[in-house]
Parts: C-alpha cells; structure tokens; sequence
C-alpha cells in the first residue's frame, strides 16, 4: 500500500507531484510485488471508502477475484512480519539490478 503524506480523500485532489511519486514508488514495488510473489499480474486500486485518505493499494493476483479487496483476510500485525521481510529481500535484489 502506498499512502501519501498530502492528506486528501480523493486521489484527483492529490497535487500533480505527489500523485507522479506515488505512481513511481507504485512503479517499484508492483516489480517487486510480482517477483516476490511470483504473479502473472500485479493490479492497482486507488480507494478511500474505509477511511477518508487517499492509499494505494499493489496486489498481486492471480485470478480476478484477487482483486476484490473486500474479500481480503484479515490478520495479526506479528503474522505480517515475515511477508515484510520478504518484500524488503526482494526490493534489495530488484533496487541492485538496476
């Protein structure tokens, strides 16, 4: 998920830099997303509905049912740590070859 410090609940009231940096650092991690979770597809959802705050979310998926964010599971801040530090391996690995 990418969120922007530029507090807006519409992602068209985003100044035009901050929205291009947020397609940018969006950019990266959905290479890196889909290296690490070896995905056919990366998708990319601009909501606000759940809190008034523009985010980003970069889901890897594989069906099209993937992206129904609705349907997401919810989960333990400790169980996300090994998913962190998946993702952190994998930024390394793509961020030294280039």
């Amino acid at each position: 998920m990418v969120v922007p410090k530029q507090e807006v609940a519409n992602w068209e009231d985003l100044d035009e830099d901050t929205y291009r940096h947020c397609m940018d650092v969006v950019y990266i991690f959905g290479k890196v997303l889909k290296k690490a979770y070896n995905s056919p597809k990366i998708g990319v959802e601009i909501v606000g509905f759940e809190v008034p705050h523009v985010h980003i979310h970069i889901i890897p998926f594989y069906v099209i049912d993937d992206m129904n964010s609705t349907s997401a599971k919810q989960v333990e801040f400790e169980d996300l740590k090994p998913v962190a530090e998946k993702i952190r391996k994998v930024y390394a690995e793509v961020e030294n070859n280039e």
